[in-house]
């Protein structure tokens, strides 16, 4: 045998050397760090279900304020249709137009508060969720940045819809049939951002739920599929072990000078 074939067998001797102990290495160690993996996975799940929480909850209080500012719009609107034609009668009803607009301010407050505690528990689930899809066969959807970029959005609008309100209201010194038919335009504009801003926090709600439900049937599947595939790996690792290992043996045999196939034979 001449020194090229002999280099030859030895190189195929130190690979399946080094292939045999990587797949050892691979076998030993996916069921060591099968624990830590199922724990490191669990943890992004908590992530996610106190991320979930949260948005569940900021989306409850803010339900409860936009009936609030809801309700506070249909007392202005109410106040202005019981105007009468006497002077003082005018400047009684502007002054309480005035306090029912100030009762607004704390409410347009919880609105902005919430709808930002809302963005941020959004932005940590679907941060948590698009880490969880690099997972094989995992796809979780989220609502997208679209729809909570909608609800900031109109949260904004109504935010400026109810200054500009209390500006047209602290401009007036009575309530002239153009003031009440100024401030009823403003008010009809302002009610239909509340119901828009509640469409969207309640298709928001209706895709957290989902989220919810998708996210909990694959957490109480997570640690059956991470033994799943720490056996796969097992078997594959196994496989090649066992093939490196019959390679070695059919190289080694002919770098000794023996004939694996005749010996296979007898």
């Amino acid at each position: 045998m001449n020194t090229w074939k002999r280099l030859s067998l030895w190189a195929a001797l130190a690979l399946c050397v080094i292939f045999f102990l990587a797949s050892i290495v691979a076998i030993i160690g996916s069921w060591y760090l099968r624990p830590s993996l199922i724990e490191g996975l669990q943890d992004i799940f908590q992530i996610v279900d106190n991320a979930l929480e949260q948005s569940t909850i900021y989306l409850d209080a803010l339900d409860e304020v936009l009936t609030e500012a809801q309700d506070l719009v249909d007392m202005l609107q109410t106040t202005l249709e019981s105007v009468t034609s006497g002077v003082q009668e005018r400047v009684e009803a502007l002054r309480e137009t005035a306090a029912i607009q100030e009762a607004l301010e704390p409410v347009m407050n919880d609105i902005a508060e919430f709808t930002q505690g809302l963005r941020e528990a959004y932005i940590t689930f679907d941060t948590s969720i698009q880490g969880l899809n690099k997972l094989p066969f995992v796809e979780l959807e989220t609502p997208g940045d679209e729809l909570i970029q909608s609800i900031t959005d109109t949260k904004t609008d109504l935010q400026n819809q109810v200054n500009d309100l209390e500006e047209s209201i602290q401009s007036f010194t009575t309530l002239s049939d153009e003031a009440i038919n100024q401030l009823h335009d403003m008010l009809l504009a302002t009610e239909t951002t509340l119901h828009t801003f509640q469409k969207q926090a309640g298709i928001f709600g209706r895709e957290i739920a989902s989220i919810r439900s998708a996210v909990e049937e694959l957490e109480s599947r997570i640690s059956s599929g991470v033994t799943w595939l720490t056996i796969a790996i097992t078997i594959i690792s196994i496989w090649i072990a066992l093939g490196q290992a019959a390679i070695f043996i059919f190289a080694w045999s002919l770098l000794k000078g023996y004939d694996p196939l005749a010996l296979w034979q007898q």
